[in-house]
């Protein structure tokens, strides 16, 4: 099963949020098919990232991000641009973009501290920080092979950012898990 698929990872993705659940329930907050839920359900029982008791519940959250990043790929481009972190930030908040890798993170936790900004890409973005100034401020657009999903967009601050849960599969695909511990004990 190829937890990246747009189907199965929206599934994937409510488990994870979700922690323990009722298939019915899921079927109908994902739109996924009660068929197709079956399936996805039982293959994850069956490798044992979730257990039937009453409800289904996800045993081991940082197992089944593992799994899943395994299909992900994650493109980065780099800019170093004169422009301060904070300006940044606050002209990012204005184009509605979306904070992501250890940029949400330090939203959700004081352990990891990463001076770049990180951000999804958007073709306007880019064009506007391949116009400015180089510098020493470190951008970065970052693009995704798994589908960014309207649930996993919050907003903190006024900011744009991806959730938790999408936070933490993004870090783990940028070879970044490390620094996802605290936030991923709180889960």
């Amino acid at each position: 099963m190829r937890l990246s698929a747009k189907m199965t990872f929206k599934v994937v993705s409510a488990v994870l949020r979700k922690k323990s659940f009722l298939q019915t329930e899921l079927a109908k907050e994902t739109g996924v098919s009660w068929g197709r839920m079956n399936k996805i359900v039982q293959w994850l029982v069956k490798r044992g990232y979730v257990r039937k008791t009453g409800k289904y519940e996800l045993i081991s959250p940082g197992a089944l991000i593992s799994l899943l990043v395994t299909e992900v790929e994650l493109e980065k481009k780099s800019f170093e641009i004169q422009v301060p972190p904070e300006k940044i930030l606050s002209w990012a908040k204005k184009q509605k973009a979306v904070l992501c890798l250890s940029t949400a993170l330090n939203f959700y936790s004081s352990y990891f501290r990463d001076p770049s900004i990180n951000l999804y890409y958007s073709k306007e973005l880019e064009e506007h920080l391949q116009n400015a100034e180089e510098g020493l401020t470190q951008v970065y657009l970052v693009k995704s092979s798994l589908q960014l999903l309207k649930e996993a967009v919050v907003k903190e601050k006024g900011f744009l950012m991806t959730d938790k849960i999408r936070t933490i599969i993004d870090l783990f695909a940028a070879k970044k898990a490390y620094v996802t511990g605290p936030v991923l004990k709180k889960l």
